[in-house]
């Protein structure tokens, strides 16, 4: 039996997975309640099974040995069960379910599959990928809840379909925090410089990959493999097309032409340069000591077992509660747990703190691997979502950017500015706003990077392939033509030489649209601020073009 009682958000998550056959995915950002859901369907099951004097077959599924060990955890604490707690392994037998815990790895393994009652897969965004489907493909079961804090994205929406099995229930963020089931937070922005050691290497793999793609967009063969993709050649413009295509070429399991793969590695490897640059790093430690002497819980993210090492070793010198879990480190959930239960501390991690881990009284995120995807992001945010007392969780996220010196006026105004509108669309779909940290120099090279855009937008050379291309009509043509007009009277309101801030646009952007359903529909609308120079006459007069030109 449940021993809590579930939120009104809760009830109606599982009544619409009942009402669809006790079978759908359930989306709900972390830390709202998703394992709860699983445990009512497992004692509705029992319910079941009691009527009919039977034992029913209970498989709970996750690629993380951590989240299934906390799954274990959650089942004895919250069915009021007499049982010992060991390794997810072994299952849990009562009188009418017998609850198992695997990896979907291991799940793979399995020569024909498993046949259970009732199959609950964590973090299901995970089987879209081609080897995991065989789990749903390959296990027989009755009834299906598939659970993730992570918003659909891209190929996925069709490979669930594909499945047939959909999405019943969705609980966002944005929608967590209005009701107060997650706390309010902030979230800043920090653009730091690359060395210049770092730059120079920068500058020589952005013009191999300038030359790769040029050489890709004029070969006869990318044609071909469009049509395999079903794309036209006129959706091949971008760096950014090029991602979404590789992308989709991979859920479509079809073979990546060599040329492809070389220039995504080389992709790749400049956004490592990024992940990992020393500079950025730095400030991040400076800062995570900072909250360590306050007192504070801190959860640092890194991009990989390095990055976390080198972290770990600089702040050891300064701080004596580190904790360190990746999977080199020997027992990673014992120092998970050690994390817990102390009073403050800095935690540094990289994949293995992005899902599942309960964390409740940290507070502080500093994240120092930005990861372009919106679920690893939010996942990172969800690490110190949790309502716990009156603490009031701090999100950093930290980008590199280039030095002056080596600025390159044709590549760099693109990657850094879309960086910025990319964090600033997520917040935005999240209901809150961005606040980019600028020192002196940093400001300078933003003020230099949004002049260069507006002179190559006006001057008509934005088709050139770089990682930014804007497309004005498509950014204004996700509003309505009524928050358009609200937008033009708000900028009627204000002095004519008055520079927006990009705290007052957010708030301008939202009070505009706010009868409409889904803040999320306004992406890219940070371009607007930059292409009108800040300036209400000329913002005004872009929208206005645009609504007589519709």
């Amino acid at each position: 039996m449940v021993l809590l009682k579930p939120w009104d958000h809760q009830k109606a998550a599982f009544k619409s997975w009942v009402e669809n056959g006790c079978k759908g995915i359930i989306e709900m950002a972390t830390a709202t309640g998703k394992t709860l859901l699983g445990l009512m369907a497992i004692q509705k099951l029992a319910a079941e099974m009691a009527r009919t004097h039977n034992i029913g077959k209970v498989l709970i599924a996750s690629h993380s040995r951590a989240i299934l060990n906390q799954w274990k955890q959650e089942v004895i604490d919250k069915l009021g069960l007499l049982d010992t707690y060991a390794d997810y392994k072994t299952p849990i037998k009562c009188k009418h379910v017998i609850i198992e815990f695997e990896t979907i790895q291991s799940l793979i393994g399995n020569n024909g599959g498993k046949e259970v009652d009732l199959l609950i897969i964590d973090e299901v965004h995970h089987i879209a990928a081609p080897e995991f489907r065989r789990v749903i493909l390959e296990t027989k079961f009755r009834q299906f809840m598939g659970l993730s804090a992570s918003p659909d994205e891209g190929e996925r929406a069709n490979i669930f379909r594909s499945l047939n099995i959909p999405v019943v229930f969705r609980f966002g963020l944005k929608e967590a925090i209005e009701r107060g089931v997650l706390p309010e937070f902030e979230w800043y922005l920090h653009p730091v410089q690359l060395s210049e050691d770092e730059k120079r290497e920068f500058r020589e793999i952005s013009e191999q990959i300038r030359k790769k793609f040029y050489q890709i967009l004029n070969d006869k063969k990318t044609e071909e493999f469009l049509e395999k993709l079903g794309e036209k050649m006129s959706n091949l413009s971008t760096l950014q097309d090029f991602i979404r295509l590789i992308e989709k070429a991979r859920y479509k399991k079809l073979e990546i032409p060599e040329e492809w793969r070389k220039l995504s590695i080389l992709i790749t490897q400049r956004r490592w340069m990024i992940y990992r640059s020393i500079p950025k790093i730095e400030e991040a430690i400076d800062l995570a000591k900072e909250y360590y002497e306050a007192g504070k819980k801190v959860i640092v993210f890194g991009m990989d077992i390095n990055s976390c090492n080198y972290i770990a070793k600089k702040l050891s010198e300064r701080v004596n509660e580190v904790f360190v879990v990746h999977s080199e480190v020997k027992n990673p959930y014992e120092v998970l747990s050690e994390f817990k239960k102390a009073r403050r501390g800095i935690l540094i991690g990289a994949k293995m703190l992005d899902e599942g881990i309960d964390i409740p009284d940290a507070e502080i995120g500093l994240n120092v691997s930005a990861s372009k995807t919106k679920i690893q992001l939010i996942q990172r945010l969800g690490r110190i979502l949790r309502k716990y007392g009156d603490k009031k969780p701090i999100f950093h996220h930290f980008v590199g950017i280039p030095s002056e010196m080596n600025f390159i006026d044709f590549e760099d105004p693109y990657w850094i500015l879309d960086e910025v509108s990319w964090v600033m669309d997520t917040a935005m779909s999240m209901g809150v706003n961005a606040k980019i940290v600028e020192h002196e120099e940093v400001k300078k090279l933003m003020e230099m990077s949004e002049n260069s855009i507006r002179k190559t937008y006006y001057r008509k050379l934005l088709q050139l392939p770089s990682y930014g291309v804007i497309k004005l009509d498509k950014i204004l043509g996700q509003f309505k033509e009524e928050s358009l007009n609200k937008l033009i009277k708000l900028l009627e309101n204000l002095p004519e030489n008055k520079q927006i801030s990009n705290e007052e646009w957010a708030e301008m952007i939202k009070y505009a649209v706010s009868s409409e359903e889904k803040l999320v529909a306004v992406r890219g609308y940070w371009w607007i601020l930059v292409l009108g120079n800040r300036n209400p006459v000329e913002i005004r007069n872009i929208l206005a073009n645009y609504i007589r030109c519709k």
